[in-house]
C-alpha cells in the first residue's frame, strides 16, 4: 500500500479521511465523505470531480480520496487539471493521445 501512495504523487501524501476536520464553516458532508472513502465509485467505474474556489481544500480532499483508494489497493495517480491538459495536448501532438487518454481515465479524481 505504501508504494501505491508514493507512486500516486499526491500533493498531501499523509492525508487520510480520519484526519478531516468537519468545522461548520467548511460545510463538508461527513456521511458523503465517509461513503466516498469506501471507493464504491471505483467499482462502479465512476470518477470524482471536486469543484470549488481556489483555497477551499479540493487538493486535500482529492489526496484523501486517493489515499483511501490506495488503502484498498487501487492504483491511483494524482494530477492537477492544468498538468493533465498539458499532458494530453503533448500526447495529441506526438500521436500517443489514445494511449495517454486510456491511461488517465482508469481511475481519476478530478480537482478543478
Amino acid at each position: 500500500m505504501d508504494h501505491l501512495i508514493k507512486n500516486a504523487d499526491f500533493r498531501y501524501n499523509h492525508s487520510c479521511v480520519e484526519d478531516i476536520e468537519y468545522h461548520p464553516d467548511r460545510k463538508l458532508d461527513k456521511s458523503m465523505i465517509l461513503r466516498l472513502s469506501e471507493c464504491q465509485y471505483i467499482q462502479d467505474n465512476r470518477n470524482l470531480i471536486l469543484l470549488g474556489a481556489s483555497g477551499n481544500g479540493k487538493s486535500y480532499l482529492a489526496s484523501v480520496m486517493g489515499v483511501s483508494a490506495c488503502r484498498k489497493m487501487y492504483k491511483v495517480k494524482y494530477i492537477r487539471l492544468p498538468d493533465l491538459l498539458e499532458e494530453l495536448v503533448a500526447a495529441l501532438n506526438n500521436g500517443t493521445f489514445k494511449k495517454s487518454h486510456q491511461k488517465n481515465t482508469k481511475r481519476l479524481i478530478y480537482s478543478f
